[in-house]
């Protein structure tokens, strides 16, 4: 009988394990490694800046995946031997047969020096809180919504923030002081799935007034004077700033040697194996190169899907079948503006994606709604 570890309890962490658990007969062990006892639906990230959700309404603990049948162990991974095929915790040593990566991306340190002082983190539990606090007795003056880094997960959101913020101070009578602004070292809001939908997203931005900027790669910050330098001379002030810091593979998988010069796992794009006999990533901490030349960008939907893949070809190989479930590049997300939603979807696998931008409905915030849901349910 297999012991399959799952790396991870993310959102494709945990589809990975639970659809292993239902699949597999008894005798097969599924374990689950999480380092934080406690995981979070991050999108709704968001919704906690603006006051539309708590943390502890977004927010379920690890341990809940016992449940349907996965072994669950909160500690750290600090290591990988892709030799004896041994996961190396804090507290012990942990034996895989089959080993999948879904660790995600680390975006908790700042980086360089001064941005965690000048700012709050939007891709932490915290600083989400902490934006909460400020924009609260902000009464006018630059808010300033910055991408540190590339690549970073969910790419759409620091645009989808600077919109929600703009709809939060209009409702409070206090649009007309505050001045929105978003930096991004990246050529346009989503380049890699096409023309249509960065158009849609400028366009959403430009129509409200708020400032974009692309091109725009971090040098260093000055918090004292609430100033911002940029490589090439251009710099930017600010009396708020929401940040989105510099993303890096997780520690352990970095030292497994199974990374490339990228920085993340290569795999391959349809069944997201590694180069390591046994070893899949999926997500955020994996690298898929796509047939337009571009990269595939990191979204907690796509580490779902791809995590839902990897458990039908392992439960298939396990059971004697031939593994046979593709992932094909099929897509779709929700991008919010404040008082409506956008929907993109279509296959980012194509030679030239193009995907389609659906027409703005409030309906597409209660796709995104259900969507908060179903990923609290799988994690209760």
């Amino acid at each position: 009988m297999a012991r399959i570890v799952v790396l991870g309890g993310g959102t494709g962490g945990a589809a990975v394990a639970r659809s292993l658990a239902a699949k597999l007969p008894a005798g097969h062990r599924v374990t689950l490694v999480e380092k934080e006892a406690e995981v979070y639906f991050q999108p709704s990230f968001l919704w906690v800046m603006v006051g539309r959700r708590r943390l502890d309404q977004i927010g379920r603990a690890v341990n809940n995946l016992r449940a349907a049948g996965v072994e669950v162990i909160i500690d750290r991974a600090l290591g990988i031997d892709l030799e004896r095929r041994r996961l190396r915790l804090a507290g012990d040593t942990l034996p895989y047969d089959i080993l999948v990566l879904a660790a995600g991306a680390e975006a908790g340190e700042p980086d360089p020096a001064g941005l965690g002082r000048a700012g709050f983190n939007l891709y932490t539990p915290d600083g989400a809180s902490a934006v909460r606090g400020a924009i609260e007795t902000l009464e006018g003056g630059e808010v300033v919504v910055l991408a540190a880094g590339e690549p970073i997960k969910c790419p759409p959101a620091p645009y989808e923030a600077a919109l929600l913020l703009h709809s939060y101070f209009a409702r409070k009578g206090r649009g007309e002081n505050i001045r929105l602004s978003v930096y991004t070292p990246g050529t346009a809001p989503l380049a890699v799935a096409g023309k249509g939908p960065s158009d849609a997203i400028a366009g959403a931005l430009a129509a409200r007034g708020i400032s974009f900027y692309t091109g725009q790669r971090l040098e260093r910050v000055d918090p004292g004077r609430r100033l911002i330098r940029f490589s090439g001379g251009g710099e930017a002030r600010f009396d708020l700033l929401i940040y989105v810091s510099r993303h890096r593979c997780p520690e352990a998988v970095r030292q497994s040697g199974l990374v490339d010069d990228s920085g993340w796992v290569p795999v391959d794009p349809f069944t997201l194996r590694t180069e390591a006999q046994g070893v899949y990533a999926i997500g955020d901490v994996n690298r898929v190169r796509l047939p337009s030349g571009d990269e595939l960008f990191k979204a907690g939907e796509i580490a779902h899907f791809q995590g839902l893949v990897v458990a039908d070809n392992i439960a298939a190989g396990l059971q004697g079948r031939e593994p046979r479930r593709l992932f094909g590049g099929k897509l779709g997300c929700v991008f919010e503006t404040g008082d409506s939603a956008l929907a993109i979807a279509g296959n980012i696998y194509r030679r030239r994606p193009n995907l389609l931008v659906l027409p703005s409905s409030r309906g597409w915030v209660a796709v995104k709604w259900l969507a908060e849901r179903e990923w609290l349910r799988e994690h209760s």
